[in-house]
Parts: C-alpha cells; sequence; structure tokens
C-alpha cells in the first residue's frame, strides 16, 4: 500500500519545475564563505536590534490567481517604493514561504530566512540604492497552458559598505521570479550579475574616497 506524504503546493512545483534542480552557478569557494560570513554574524548578533527596533510594515495580502498584473505592480512597488533588496521589506503575500532564494554567491530555501540573512548586511550599507530598470513577463502564454509563468527584472544595485576602506558596490544584475502555476505565489527569486560572485566580493576590497558629504554636513 502506497503512502502519500502531503507537502506545500509551491514545495512541489521548485521540484517539478525545468530549472528547480539547478542552483545558480557560482564559485564554490566563494558561495562557502559567504555561507561562513552569514553564519557567523547571525551567531554574533549583528542586525538582530535593527530588525527588531524597525520592523518593516507586513504585507501578507495575496492576488488572485491568474492576475499578473497584479503581482507585477506589487514587485515594482517593492523595488521603487520599499527597495527590498537593501531593506528587507517585502511585499510577502506574493511569495511562498518556502520559495527558493539564490544568487551567484549563495542560495537558501524560505522566505523569512532571506529577510533575516539581509538583516544582517542593512548595518553596513551606507546609501544603498536599487534602480529598477525594466520589469516584464518571460513566457506570457504560460498561464494559459498550466506551465511556469516566469517575470524578469533588470537592476542596478549601489551602495557603499561600513569599513574603513569605504569600498564601494555598484552591480547591474536582473532577478527571475518563478510563479508556482497553481496558486501564482512566487516560489524561485533567482539573481543573476553582470559581475561573477568573485568579482563582487573584489569589489569589497577595492578602497573608495566614500559618499560625497552633502553641502550641509
Amino acid at each position: 500500500m502506497l503512502a502519500f506524504v502531503k507537502r506545500p503546493v509551491s514545495r512541489i512545483w521548485a521540484h517539478v519545475l525545468p530549472a528547480a534542480a539547478k542552483q545558480p552557478e557560482g564559485n564554490p569557494i566563494v558561495r562557502a564563505g559567504v555561507s561562513g560570513l552569514t553564519a557567523l554574524l547571525e551567531a554574533l548578533g549583528i542586525g538582530r536590534r535593527a530588525q527588531d527596533a524597525q520592523e518593516p510594515v507586513r504585507r501578507l495580502d495575496r492576488v488572485q490567481p491568474g492576475d499578473i498584473a497584479a503581482i507585477m505592480d506589487r514587485i515594482r512597488t517593492d523595488y521603487e517604493e520599499h527597495a527590498y533588496f537593501v531593506t528587507g521589506d517585502i511585499w510577502e503575500g506574493i511569495y511562498a514561504d518556502d520559495c527558493f532564494f539564490g544568487d551567484p554567491t549563495v542560495s537558501f530555501t524560505g522566505l523569512q530566512k532571506w529577510r533575516k540573512n539581509l538583516q544582517l548586511l542593512v548595518p553596513f550599507l551606507i546609501d544603498p540604492g536599487i534602480e529598477l530598470f525594466s520589469l516584464s513577463e518571460l513566457d506570457a502564454l504560460a498561464s494559459s497552458n498550466n506551465s511556469a509563468q516566469k517575470l524578469k527584472a533588470d537592476w542596478r544595485l549601489t551602495a557603499y559598505l561600513k569599513l574603513p576602506w569605504k569600498p564601494f558596490i555598484d552591480i547591474n544584475g536582473s532577478t527571475e521570479y518563478t510563479l508556482d502555476p497553481m496558486n501564482q505565489q512566487v516560489v524561485r527569486h533567482i539573481e543573476s550579475w553582470s559581475v561573477s560572485g568573485t568579482e563582487a566580493i573584489l569589489q569589497i576590497l577595492k578602497p573608495s574616497p566614500g559618499p560625497r558629504r552633502r553641502p550641509e554636513e
């Protein structure tokens, strides 16, 4: 007699979607180093106070299945109004709890883990910014044949880091959002960068003059 184990629909689709088994490519040494640094910062409690003191408003409302325009509107709002890449202020309702996140340096599963990991980084950012260039559908026919719908955003991320040599991070990239065709929540959030993970790490080692002072300072 067969035994069936119930799993969230989003998790099932994360396994059956064509690209689900393929994680973002990257230097394994860099990925191991970033994962180790993240674990160290978490153990030291870096970012915990900032998270407790300034918890963003949680937006948990979902959109009706099939309303791709509403999902795109919320993603666009997350970029243009919430700068979610550098704040963690994200429209949670359009993401599955077990959404898979990946970039050239790290990957993991879980929306709350993504927010927690980002919060570790926030205290080290100076004048961070995320500029959205475009947001589009990769497969406009997917919703009509019950296959995975994908969206793509092109953006630029800039920030100085709060280190003695004031490195400047400047990365052009794109994010591909894969939607569960059953409920059309985001189940995969995959970043591609214009630089490799190694090159991104090297930006951290390069000194800069730092951000320009404002006239009133």
